[in-house]
């Protein structure tokens, strides 16, 4: 979907929480859910709580959803509305530098007794080159070095397509920045504020990503390259912060087949 058309898809009346009516919280689904546990044979609460644990990373799922169109929203209001005055600031990149991955052959995929979505599995090997992988994020200040050499202006940076959307739809900064009076800004579910240059750039689409890269002289990682990178401990902000653009197309694991020992995915 592209800036355009989000924009379209979501309400702009909205100035001020008051306006928003807030449900009950759901006292009914609570005490259903608290009899069924209390009254489960030992014999069916595993299978219970596999649908519950499943149901509730769903829920987490759709919140993340809700926040993310209510900003957007709140974005098309030439108000800025606040949601949360108290919502946190961006995390400071501590790290930079990069690490080495090993190449040879790795494991991925999901292993063990725990909780995990169908499409970690099946465990199975993977051969990568060596390669090596930023140990931190991409702050702000990297992003804003990259604009200002004009990395919205150079087409030798974008894919075709990228490029064709930059001219068509006039980016030129990250979703949601605003240049103020000299200052750039960023529309937060916090409201307006300065955008802190050691804090993780984010809202970008996978084509500014790519660009980014190839005008850094790096290009993405794969995903087995991050997830290598991720399990041996060598990215600062490996999950929890922001999502984080491969160059991989969104495919399943080889062999992977969906089982009962395992939870389906909104996405799988």
């Amino acid at each position: 979907m592209s800036r355009s058309d989000r924009a379209r898809r979501v309400p702009r009346a909205v100035s001020s929480l008051d306006q928003i009516a807030k449900p009950s919280p759901p006292i009914a689904l609570t005490s259903t859910v608290e009899r069924l546990l209390a009254n489960a044979k030992d014999s069916d609460l595993s299978a219970i709580v596999r649908v519950l644990e499943i149901g509730l990373h769903h829920e987490q799922q759709h919140q993340e959803l809700i926040l993310t169109d209510i900003l957007h929203a709140f974005s098309t209001n030439p108000v800025s509305p606040v949601y949360d005055p108290a919502w946190p600031a961006s995390k400071k990149m501590r790290l930079n530098g990069f690490a080495q991955v090993s190449g040879g052959i790795h494991s991925m995929g999901f292993s063990g007794d725990g909780y995990c979505f169908d499409n970690e599995q099946p465990v199975h090997r993977v051969f990568l080159q060596p390669a090596r992988i930023g140990r931190a994020l991409v702050s702000n200040r990297e992003w804003l070095e990259f604009m200002d050499d004009g990395g919205y202006t150079k087409s030798s940076l974008w894919l075709s397509d990228g490029w064709t959307t930059v001219q068509a739809q006039g980016w030129c900064a990250p979703r949601y920045w605003r240049r103020i009076d000299g200052e750039w800004f960023s529309m937060t579910l916090g409201g307006l504020r300065l955008v802190d240059p050691d804090g993780p750039v984010m809202h970008v689409s996978y084509y500014e990503a790519d660009a980014f890269a190839r005008w850094a002289g790096k290009h993405l990682p794969s995903e087995t390259e991050w997830e290598a990178a991720a399990r041996a401990g060598l990215i600062e902000d490996a999950f929890g912060t922001v999502w984080q653009w491969t160059r991989s197309a969104y495919l399943p694991y080889p062999a992977r087949r969906k089982t009962p020992s395992a939870s389906t995915t909104a996405n799988s």
